[in-house]
This record gives structure tokens, C-alpha cells and sequence, in this order.
């Protein structure tokens, strides 16, 4: 004789919960390269902003290699040069890179008023030796670096190399410093003829 249990499914649903789950252990520990448990993000996690990228300063090198021809490479080795004389405080180096005929040189806004007083800083033409070296000498310790790669493009004639860009350049000095800032970043336009190899800038801060 044969005696009918009834099972109520509940429990039935329970049991195959509990054997599906141990047999998924089971699998997971035969296979050690099984993924772990998903954790849980919360929704401040996912929204929270990355990690700031530390910003790239790189040295100006008064050596950069001066290529042969009329290339984008002309641009970078000239705004190296430039840099690394005004770094060093050698305004004569630095006027030497300008084009004799028309020295051209401008700070679009002056970078050490703009750490004091922003937007309203003024203009500062630096078009004579002697000009660059009185604002170098006004404002001693000035150091700029590149805040990425210079590259160079070509321009109108096309016997000349330009840039324009908003930002690619970073300055600090004990004036800025005292300022309430630690750097002053900006960008500019400036291009190098070919043939004379001289430059003309203009820079400015990054509004």
C-alpha cells in the first residue's frame, strides 16, 4: 500500500531555491577564476566626479632640435627657446628669436596683474630688448612651462609656421604666489616665418 504526501509547492519552491544555490557554490569553487559577487553602487558613487589629473608642466629646453626645412616642427623649437630665455631672465636671448623688422611680443593681458586683479589687468606691449628686459627685471622670478605638447601648424603664406590655442602655456613667480595663486595658465597665437626663423606672439590668460 502507497501512502500520498502532499507537498505544498511553497516548500517545493524553497527546496529548489536552496539546491540551485548550492550548486552554484559548488561550481563557483571548482572554478577559481569565476567573477565574485556584484557589489552595490550607490548613486553618490556613480555621480561623484572623477579624480583630478594632476596638470602636465613641461620644461621649456633651450636645445629643442631645430629641424632643417619648413615644418610644423618649426613652431615648438622656437617657443622653447623663447621660453627658456625668458625663464633664465635673458632678454637679449629672447629679443634675438623676434623678427628684427618688426619685433612683435605682447602679453594680451599682463600675466602678474591678472593674478591680482583679473579681467583687468592691463596690456603689455614688449616689443624692444629693453622692454622685456625692465618687465623681467619688475617681475623677477617669472618661470613658464607647456601644459601639453607644442605643435605647429601651417599659415597664411605658407612659407610660415603658427599656433593658436586657448591654453598651452603655465607661469608662477613669487608675485603670483604672494597673489593668492599658484600658477596663471593661458594660451595665445603666434607664428615663425620660414625664412627669417624669427617669431611673433601674442599670450594671455586663459579666461
Amino acid at each position: 500500500m502507497y501512502i500520498k504526501t502532499l507537498v505544498p509547492p511553497a516548500l517545493i519552491v524553497v527546496a529548489a531555491a536552496i539546491l540551485l544555490g548550492a550548486c552554484s557554490a559548488s561550481q563557483a569553487k571548482e572554478r577559481p577564476d569565476a567573477p565574485g559577487p556584484t557589489r552595490a553602487v550607490t548613486l553618490d558613487q556613480a555621480l561623484a566626479p572623477a579624480p583630478a589629473v594632476p596638470p602636465v608642466a613641461i620644461e621649456p629646453d633651450p636645445g629643442y632640435p631645430m629641424p632643417a626645412g619648413c615644418t610644423g616642427e618649426l613652431m615648438p623649437a622656437m617657443l622653447h627657446r623663447f621660453f627658456a630665455a625668458l625663464n633664465r631672465g635673458d632678454a637679449h636671448g629672447a629679443f634675438e628669436l623676434l623678427d628684427p623688422a618688426a619685433p612683435f611680443f605682447d602679453l594680451g593681458v599682463d600675466v602678474v596683474a591678472f593674478a591680482r586683479a583679473g579681467a583687468r589687468a592691463p596690456v603689455v606691449e614688449l616689443r624692444t630688448e629693453a622692454a622685456i628686459a625692465a618687465y623681467l627685471a619688475a617681475h623677477s622670478g617669472l618661470h613658464f612651462t607647456f601644459t601639453q605638447p607644442v605643435e605647429g601648424g601651417f599659415g597664411d603664406p605658407p612659407h610660415s609656421v603658427y599656433i593658436a590655442t586657448r591654453e598651452f602655456w603655465q607661469v608662477t613667480s613669487p608675485e603670483i604666489t604672494a597673489a593668492g595663486k599658484d600658477v596663471v595658465r593661458g594660451g595665445g597665437k603666434g607664428g615663425v616665418d620660414c625664412e627669417t626663423r624669427r617669431l611673433g606672439l601674442v599670450i594671455g590668460p586663459a579666461f
